[in-house]
């Protein structure tokens, strides 16, 4: 495949044939699937320029994907493709009705783990396999009402005042002025494929979760897979759902008064409306260039800043986990000055941490037009605006759930007005902040290539 720039697709059926634990909502052990509402998959799109570099990214339908998963099936995937290790990137949907990765405890996530590698190695084989020459073009629209900031609070002697969501415009916090406002953009980056359909890439900031929360035990790739079928069969093409930084943002307002709620199909196909749109009217071709690579292992600081109450700390998670008892761990956190439990759980593993955790960061040219940041993070999309605001190429994907997964990390708005996330982050409020000067330090290294 010299010569020329050459994409290729795959797609994946990665159903589990037993009932599996879903991810999202906190500990989700108990909620095993009864019910497949649609099969899940696992996506991959091969490019390679004329000199033969080639990256690959893939996407699992899961809520996440962990270390005891992604690092061997890169490794797998690399031995054999004979693509470099930093070459292959792994992400997930973050569909919060899918398979949780990250419980490998439970038997059934074991058994599930060795044939979700294997899929990935055939989801890459089948993208290289499925190359053809192709012409590249980029564009975005801004997807209205369809993304919202989560709640957040800031607290004023002592009272929790609410601020948090957008429906549609900004929300202002009058005592800070403080704006929260969910970044709309949707990206698309489309390749036009010589003797083959065309790849879609789309890249989205918004948690799929609408399938009835954490009640509903159905396994759904969620509002991502209604989306790539509606816009491939409208466009006639392929599609490839990257996530966004989604860790603050969700696909509902909870401001009362302005709440409603999205069947996920209805969610996709509005989504995919957009993206049509956009196909249609806001394309622009670029060259496609040559690719480039960036991987940094970045030193991410832990938060430790409540290590003194971690004996008290692991007690309530002990109460909880032991006993099920909501309402006296409730009653527990309210005591020792914990949010949540989760938080309570948070500052116990925080407190065993290192100073410091290795983030696997990376940064992918494609030409002098575009380029993608992968990060193992649920990262606020106000970081990733920035990046994106602040980057050499004219259009930038920012990737979270890639290579891995730890959990969130805040921007420094999180952490000063208190939210669920920065309670359970493992990571030093500026950290996310942090990150996206590294991703801009690793796109103007690959512009000046």
């Amino acid at each position: 495949m010299e010569n020329t720039f050459s994409v290729g697709f795959a797609d994946i059926i990665i159903t589990p044939d037993e009932p599996m634990p879903l991810g999202g909502y906190g500990a989700s052990s108990w909620r095993k699937h009864e019910k497949v509402l649609e099969d899940i998959h696992a996506i991959g799109t091969a490019m390679t320029d004329e000199t033969g570099k080639t990256v690959v990214f893939m996407t699992l339908d899961t809520t996440r994907a962990y270390f005891e998963v992604v690092p061997e099936a890169r490794k797998m995937v690399s031995q054999a493709t004979g693509l470099p290790v930093e070459s292959v990137m792994i992400t997930c949907t973050h569909t919060h009705s899918g398979p949780d990765m990250t419980n490998t405890e439970e038997e059934a996530i074991q058994r599930y783990i060795p044939k979700v590698q294997a899929w990935l190695v055939e989801c890459a084989q089948a993208a290289l396999e499925d190359r053809k020459p192709a012409t590249v073009s980029v564009g975005d629209i801004e997807a209205t009402g369809l993304n919202f900031v989560k709640h957040y609070y800031n607290v004023e002697n002592g009272e929790k005042k609410f601020f948090g969501d957008n429906f549609g415009r900004h929300v202002m916090d009058e005592t800070t002025r403080h704006t929260t406002e969910a970044d709309p953009t949707l990206h698309l980056v489309r390749f036009a494929r010589e003797g083959g359909k065309d790849v879609v890439l789309a890249n989205w900031r918004a948690h799929p979760q609408l399938t009835g929360g954490s009640k509903i035990k159905n396994l759904s790739a969620d509002f991502p897979a209604p989306f790539r079928e509606i816009l491939g069969a409208q466009m006639d093409c392929h599609v490839h759902f990257l996530q966004g930084a989604a860790g603050n943002i969700n696909p509902k307002s909870r401001i009362p008064g302005e709440q409603y709620s999205l069947d996920h199909r209805v969610f996709g196909a509005r989504l995919a409306y957009f993206a049509v749109k956009c196909l249609e009217e806001h394309m622009k071709t670029v060259p496609a260039g040559l690719i480039r690579t960036r991987h940094v292992d970045f030193a991410g600081k832990v938060n430790h800043s409540m290590d003194h109450k971690r004996q008290e700390a692991a007690m309530v998670w002990r109460h909880f986990a032991t006993t099920g008892d909501r309402e006296g761990t409730a009653a527990l956190c309210k005591e020792h000055g914990f949010a949540s439990v989760y938080h309570a759980g948070s500052v116990s593993a925080k407190a065993a941490s290192p100073e410091t955790i290795s983030l696997d960061l990376n940064a992918i040219a494609v030409g002098d037009h575009l380029a993608f940041v992968t990060a193992p993070n649920e990262l606020f999309d106000t970081n990733s605006v920035y990046t994106e605001e602040h980057s050499p190429f004219d259009m930038t994907f920012t990737c979270g759930y890639a290579n891995g997964h730890w959990f969130y990390i805040p921007s420094q708005y999180g952490y000063d007005y208190s939210c669920y996330e920065s309670h359970v982050s493992r990571f030093a409020p500026g950290t996310g902040e942090e990150i996206s000067e590294q991703f801009l330090k690793m796109l103007a290294e690959l512009k000046g290539q």
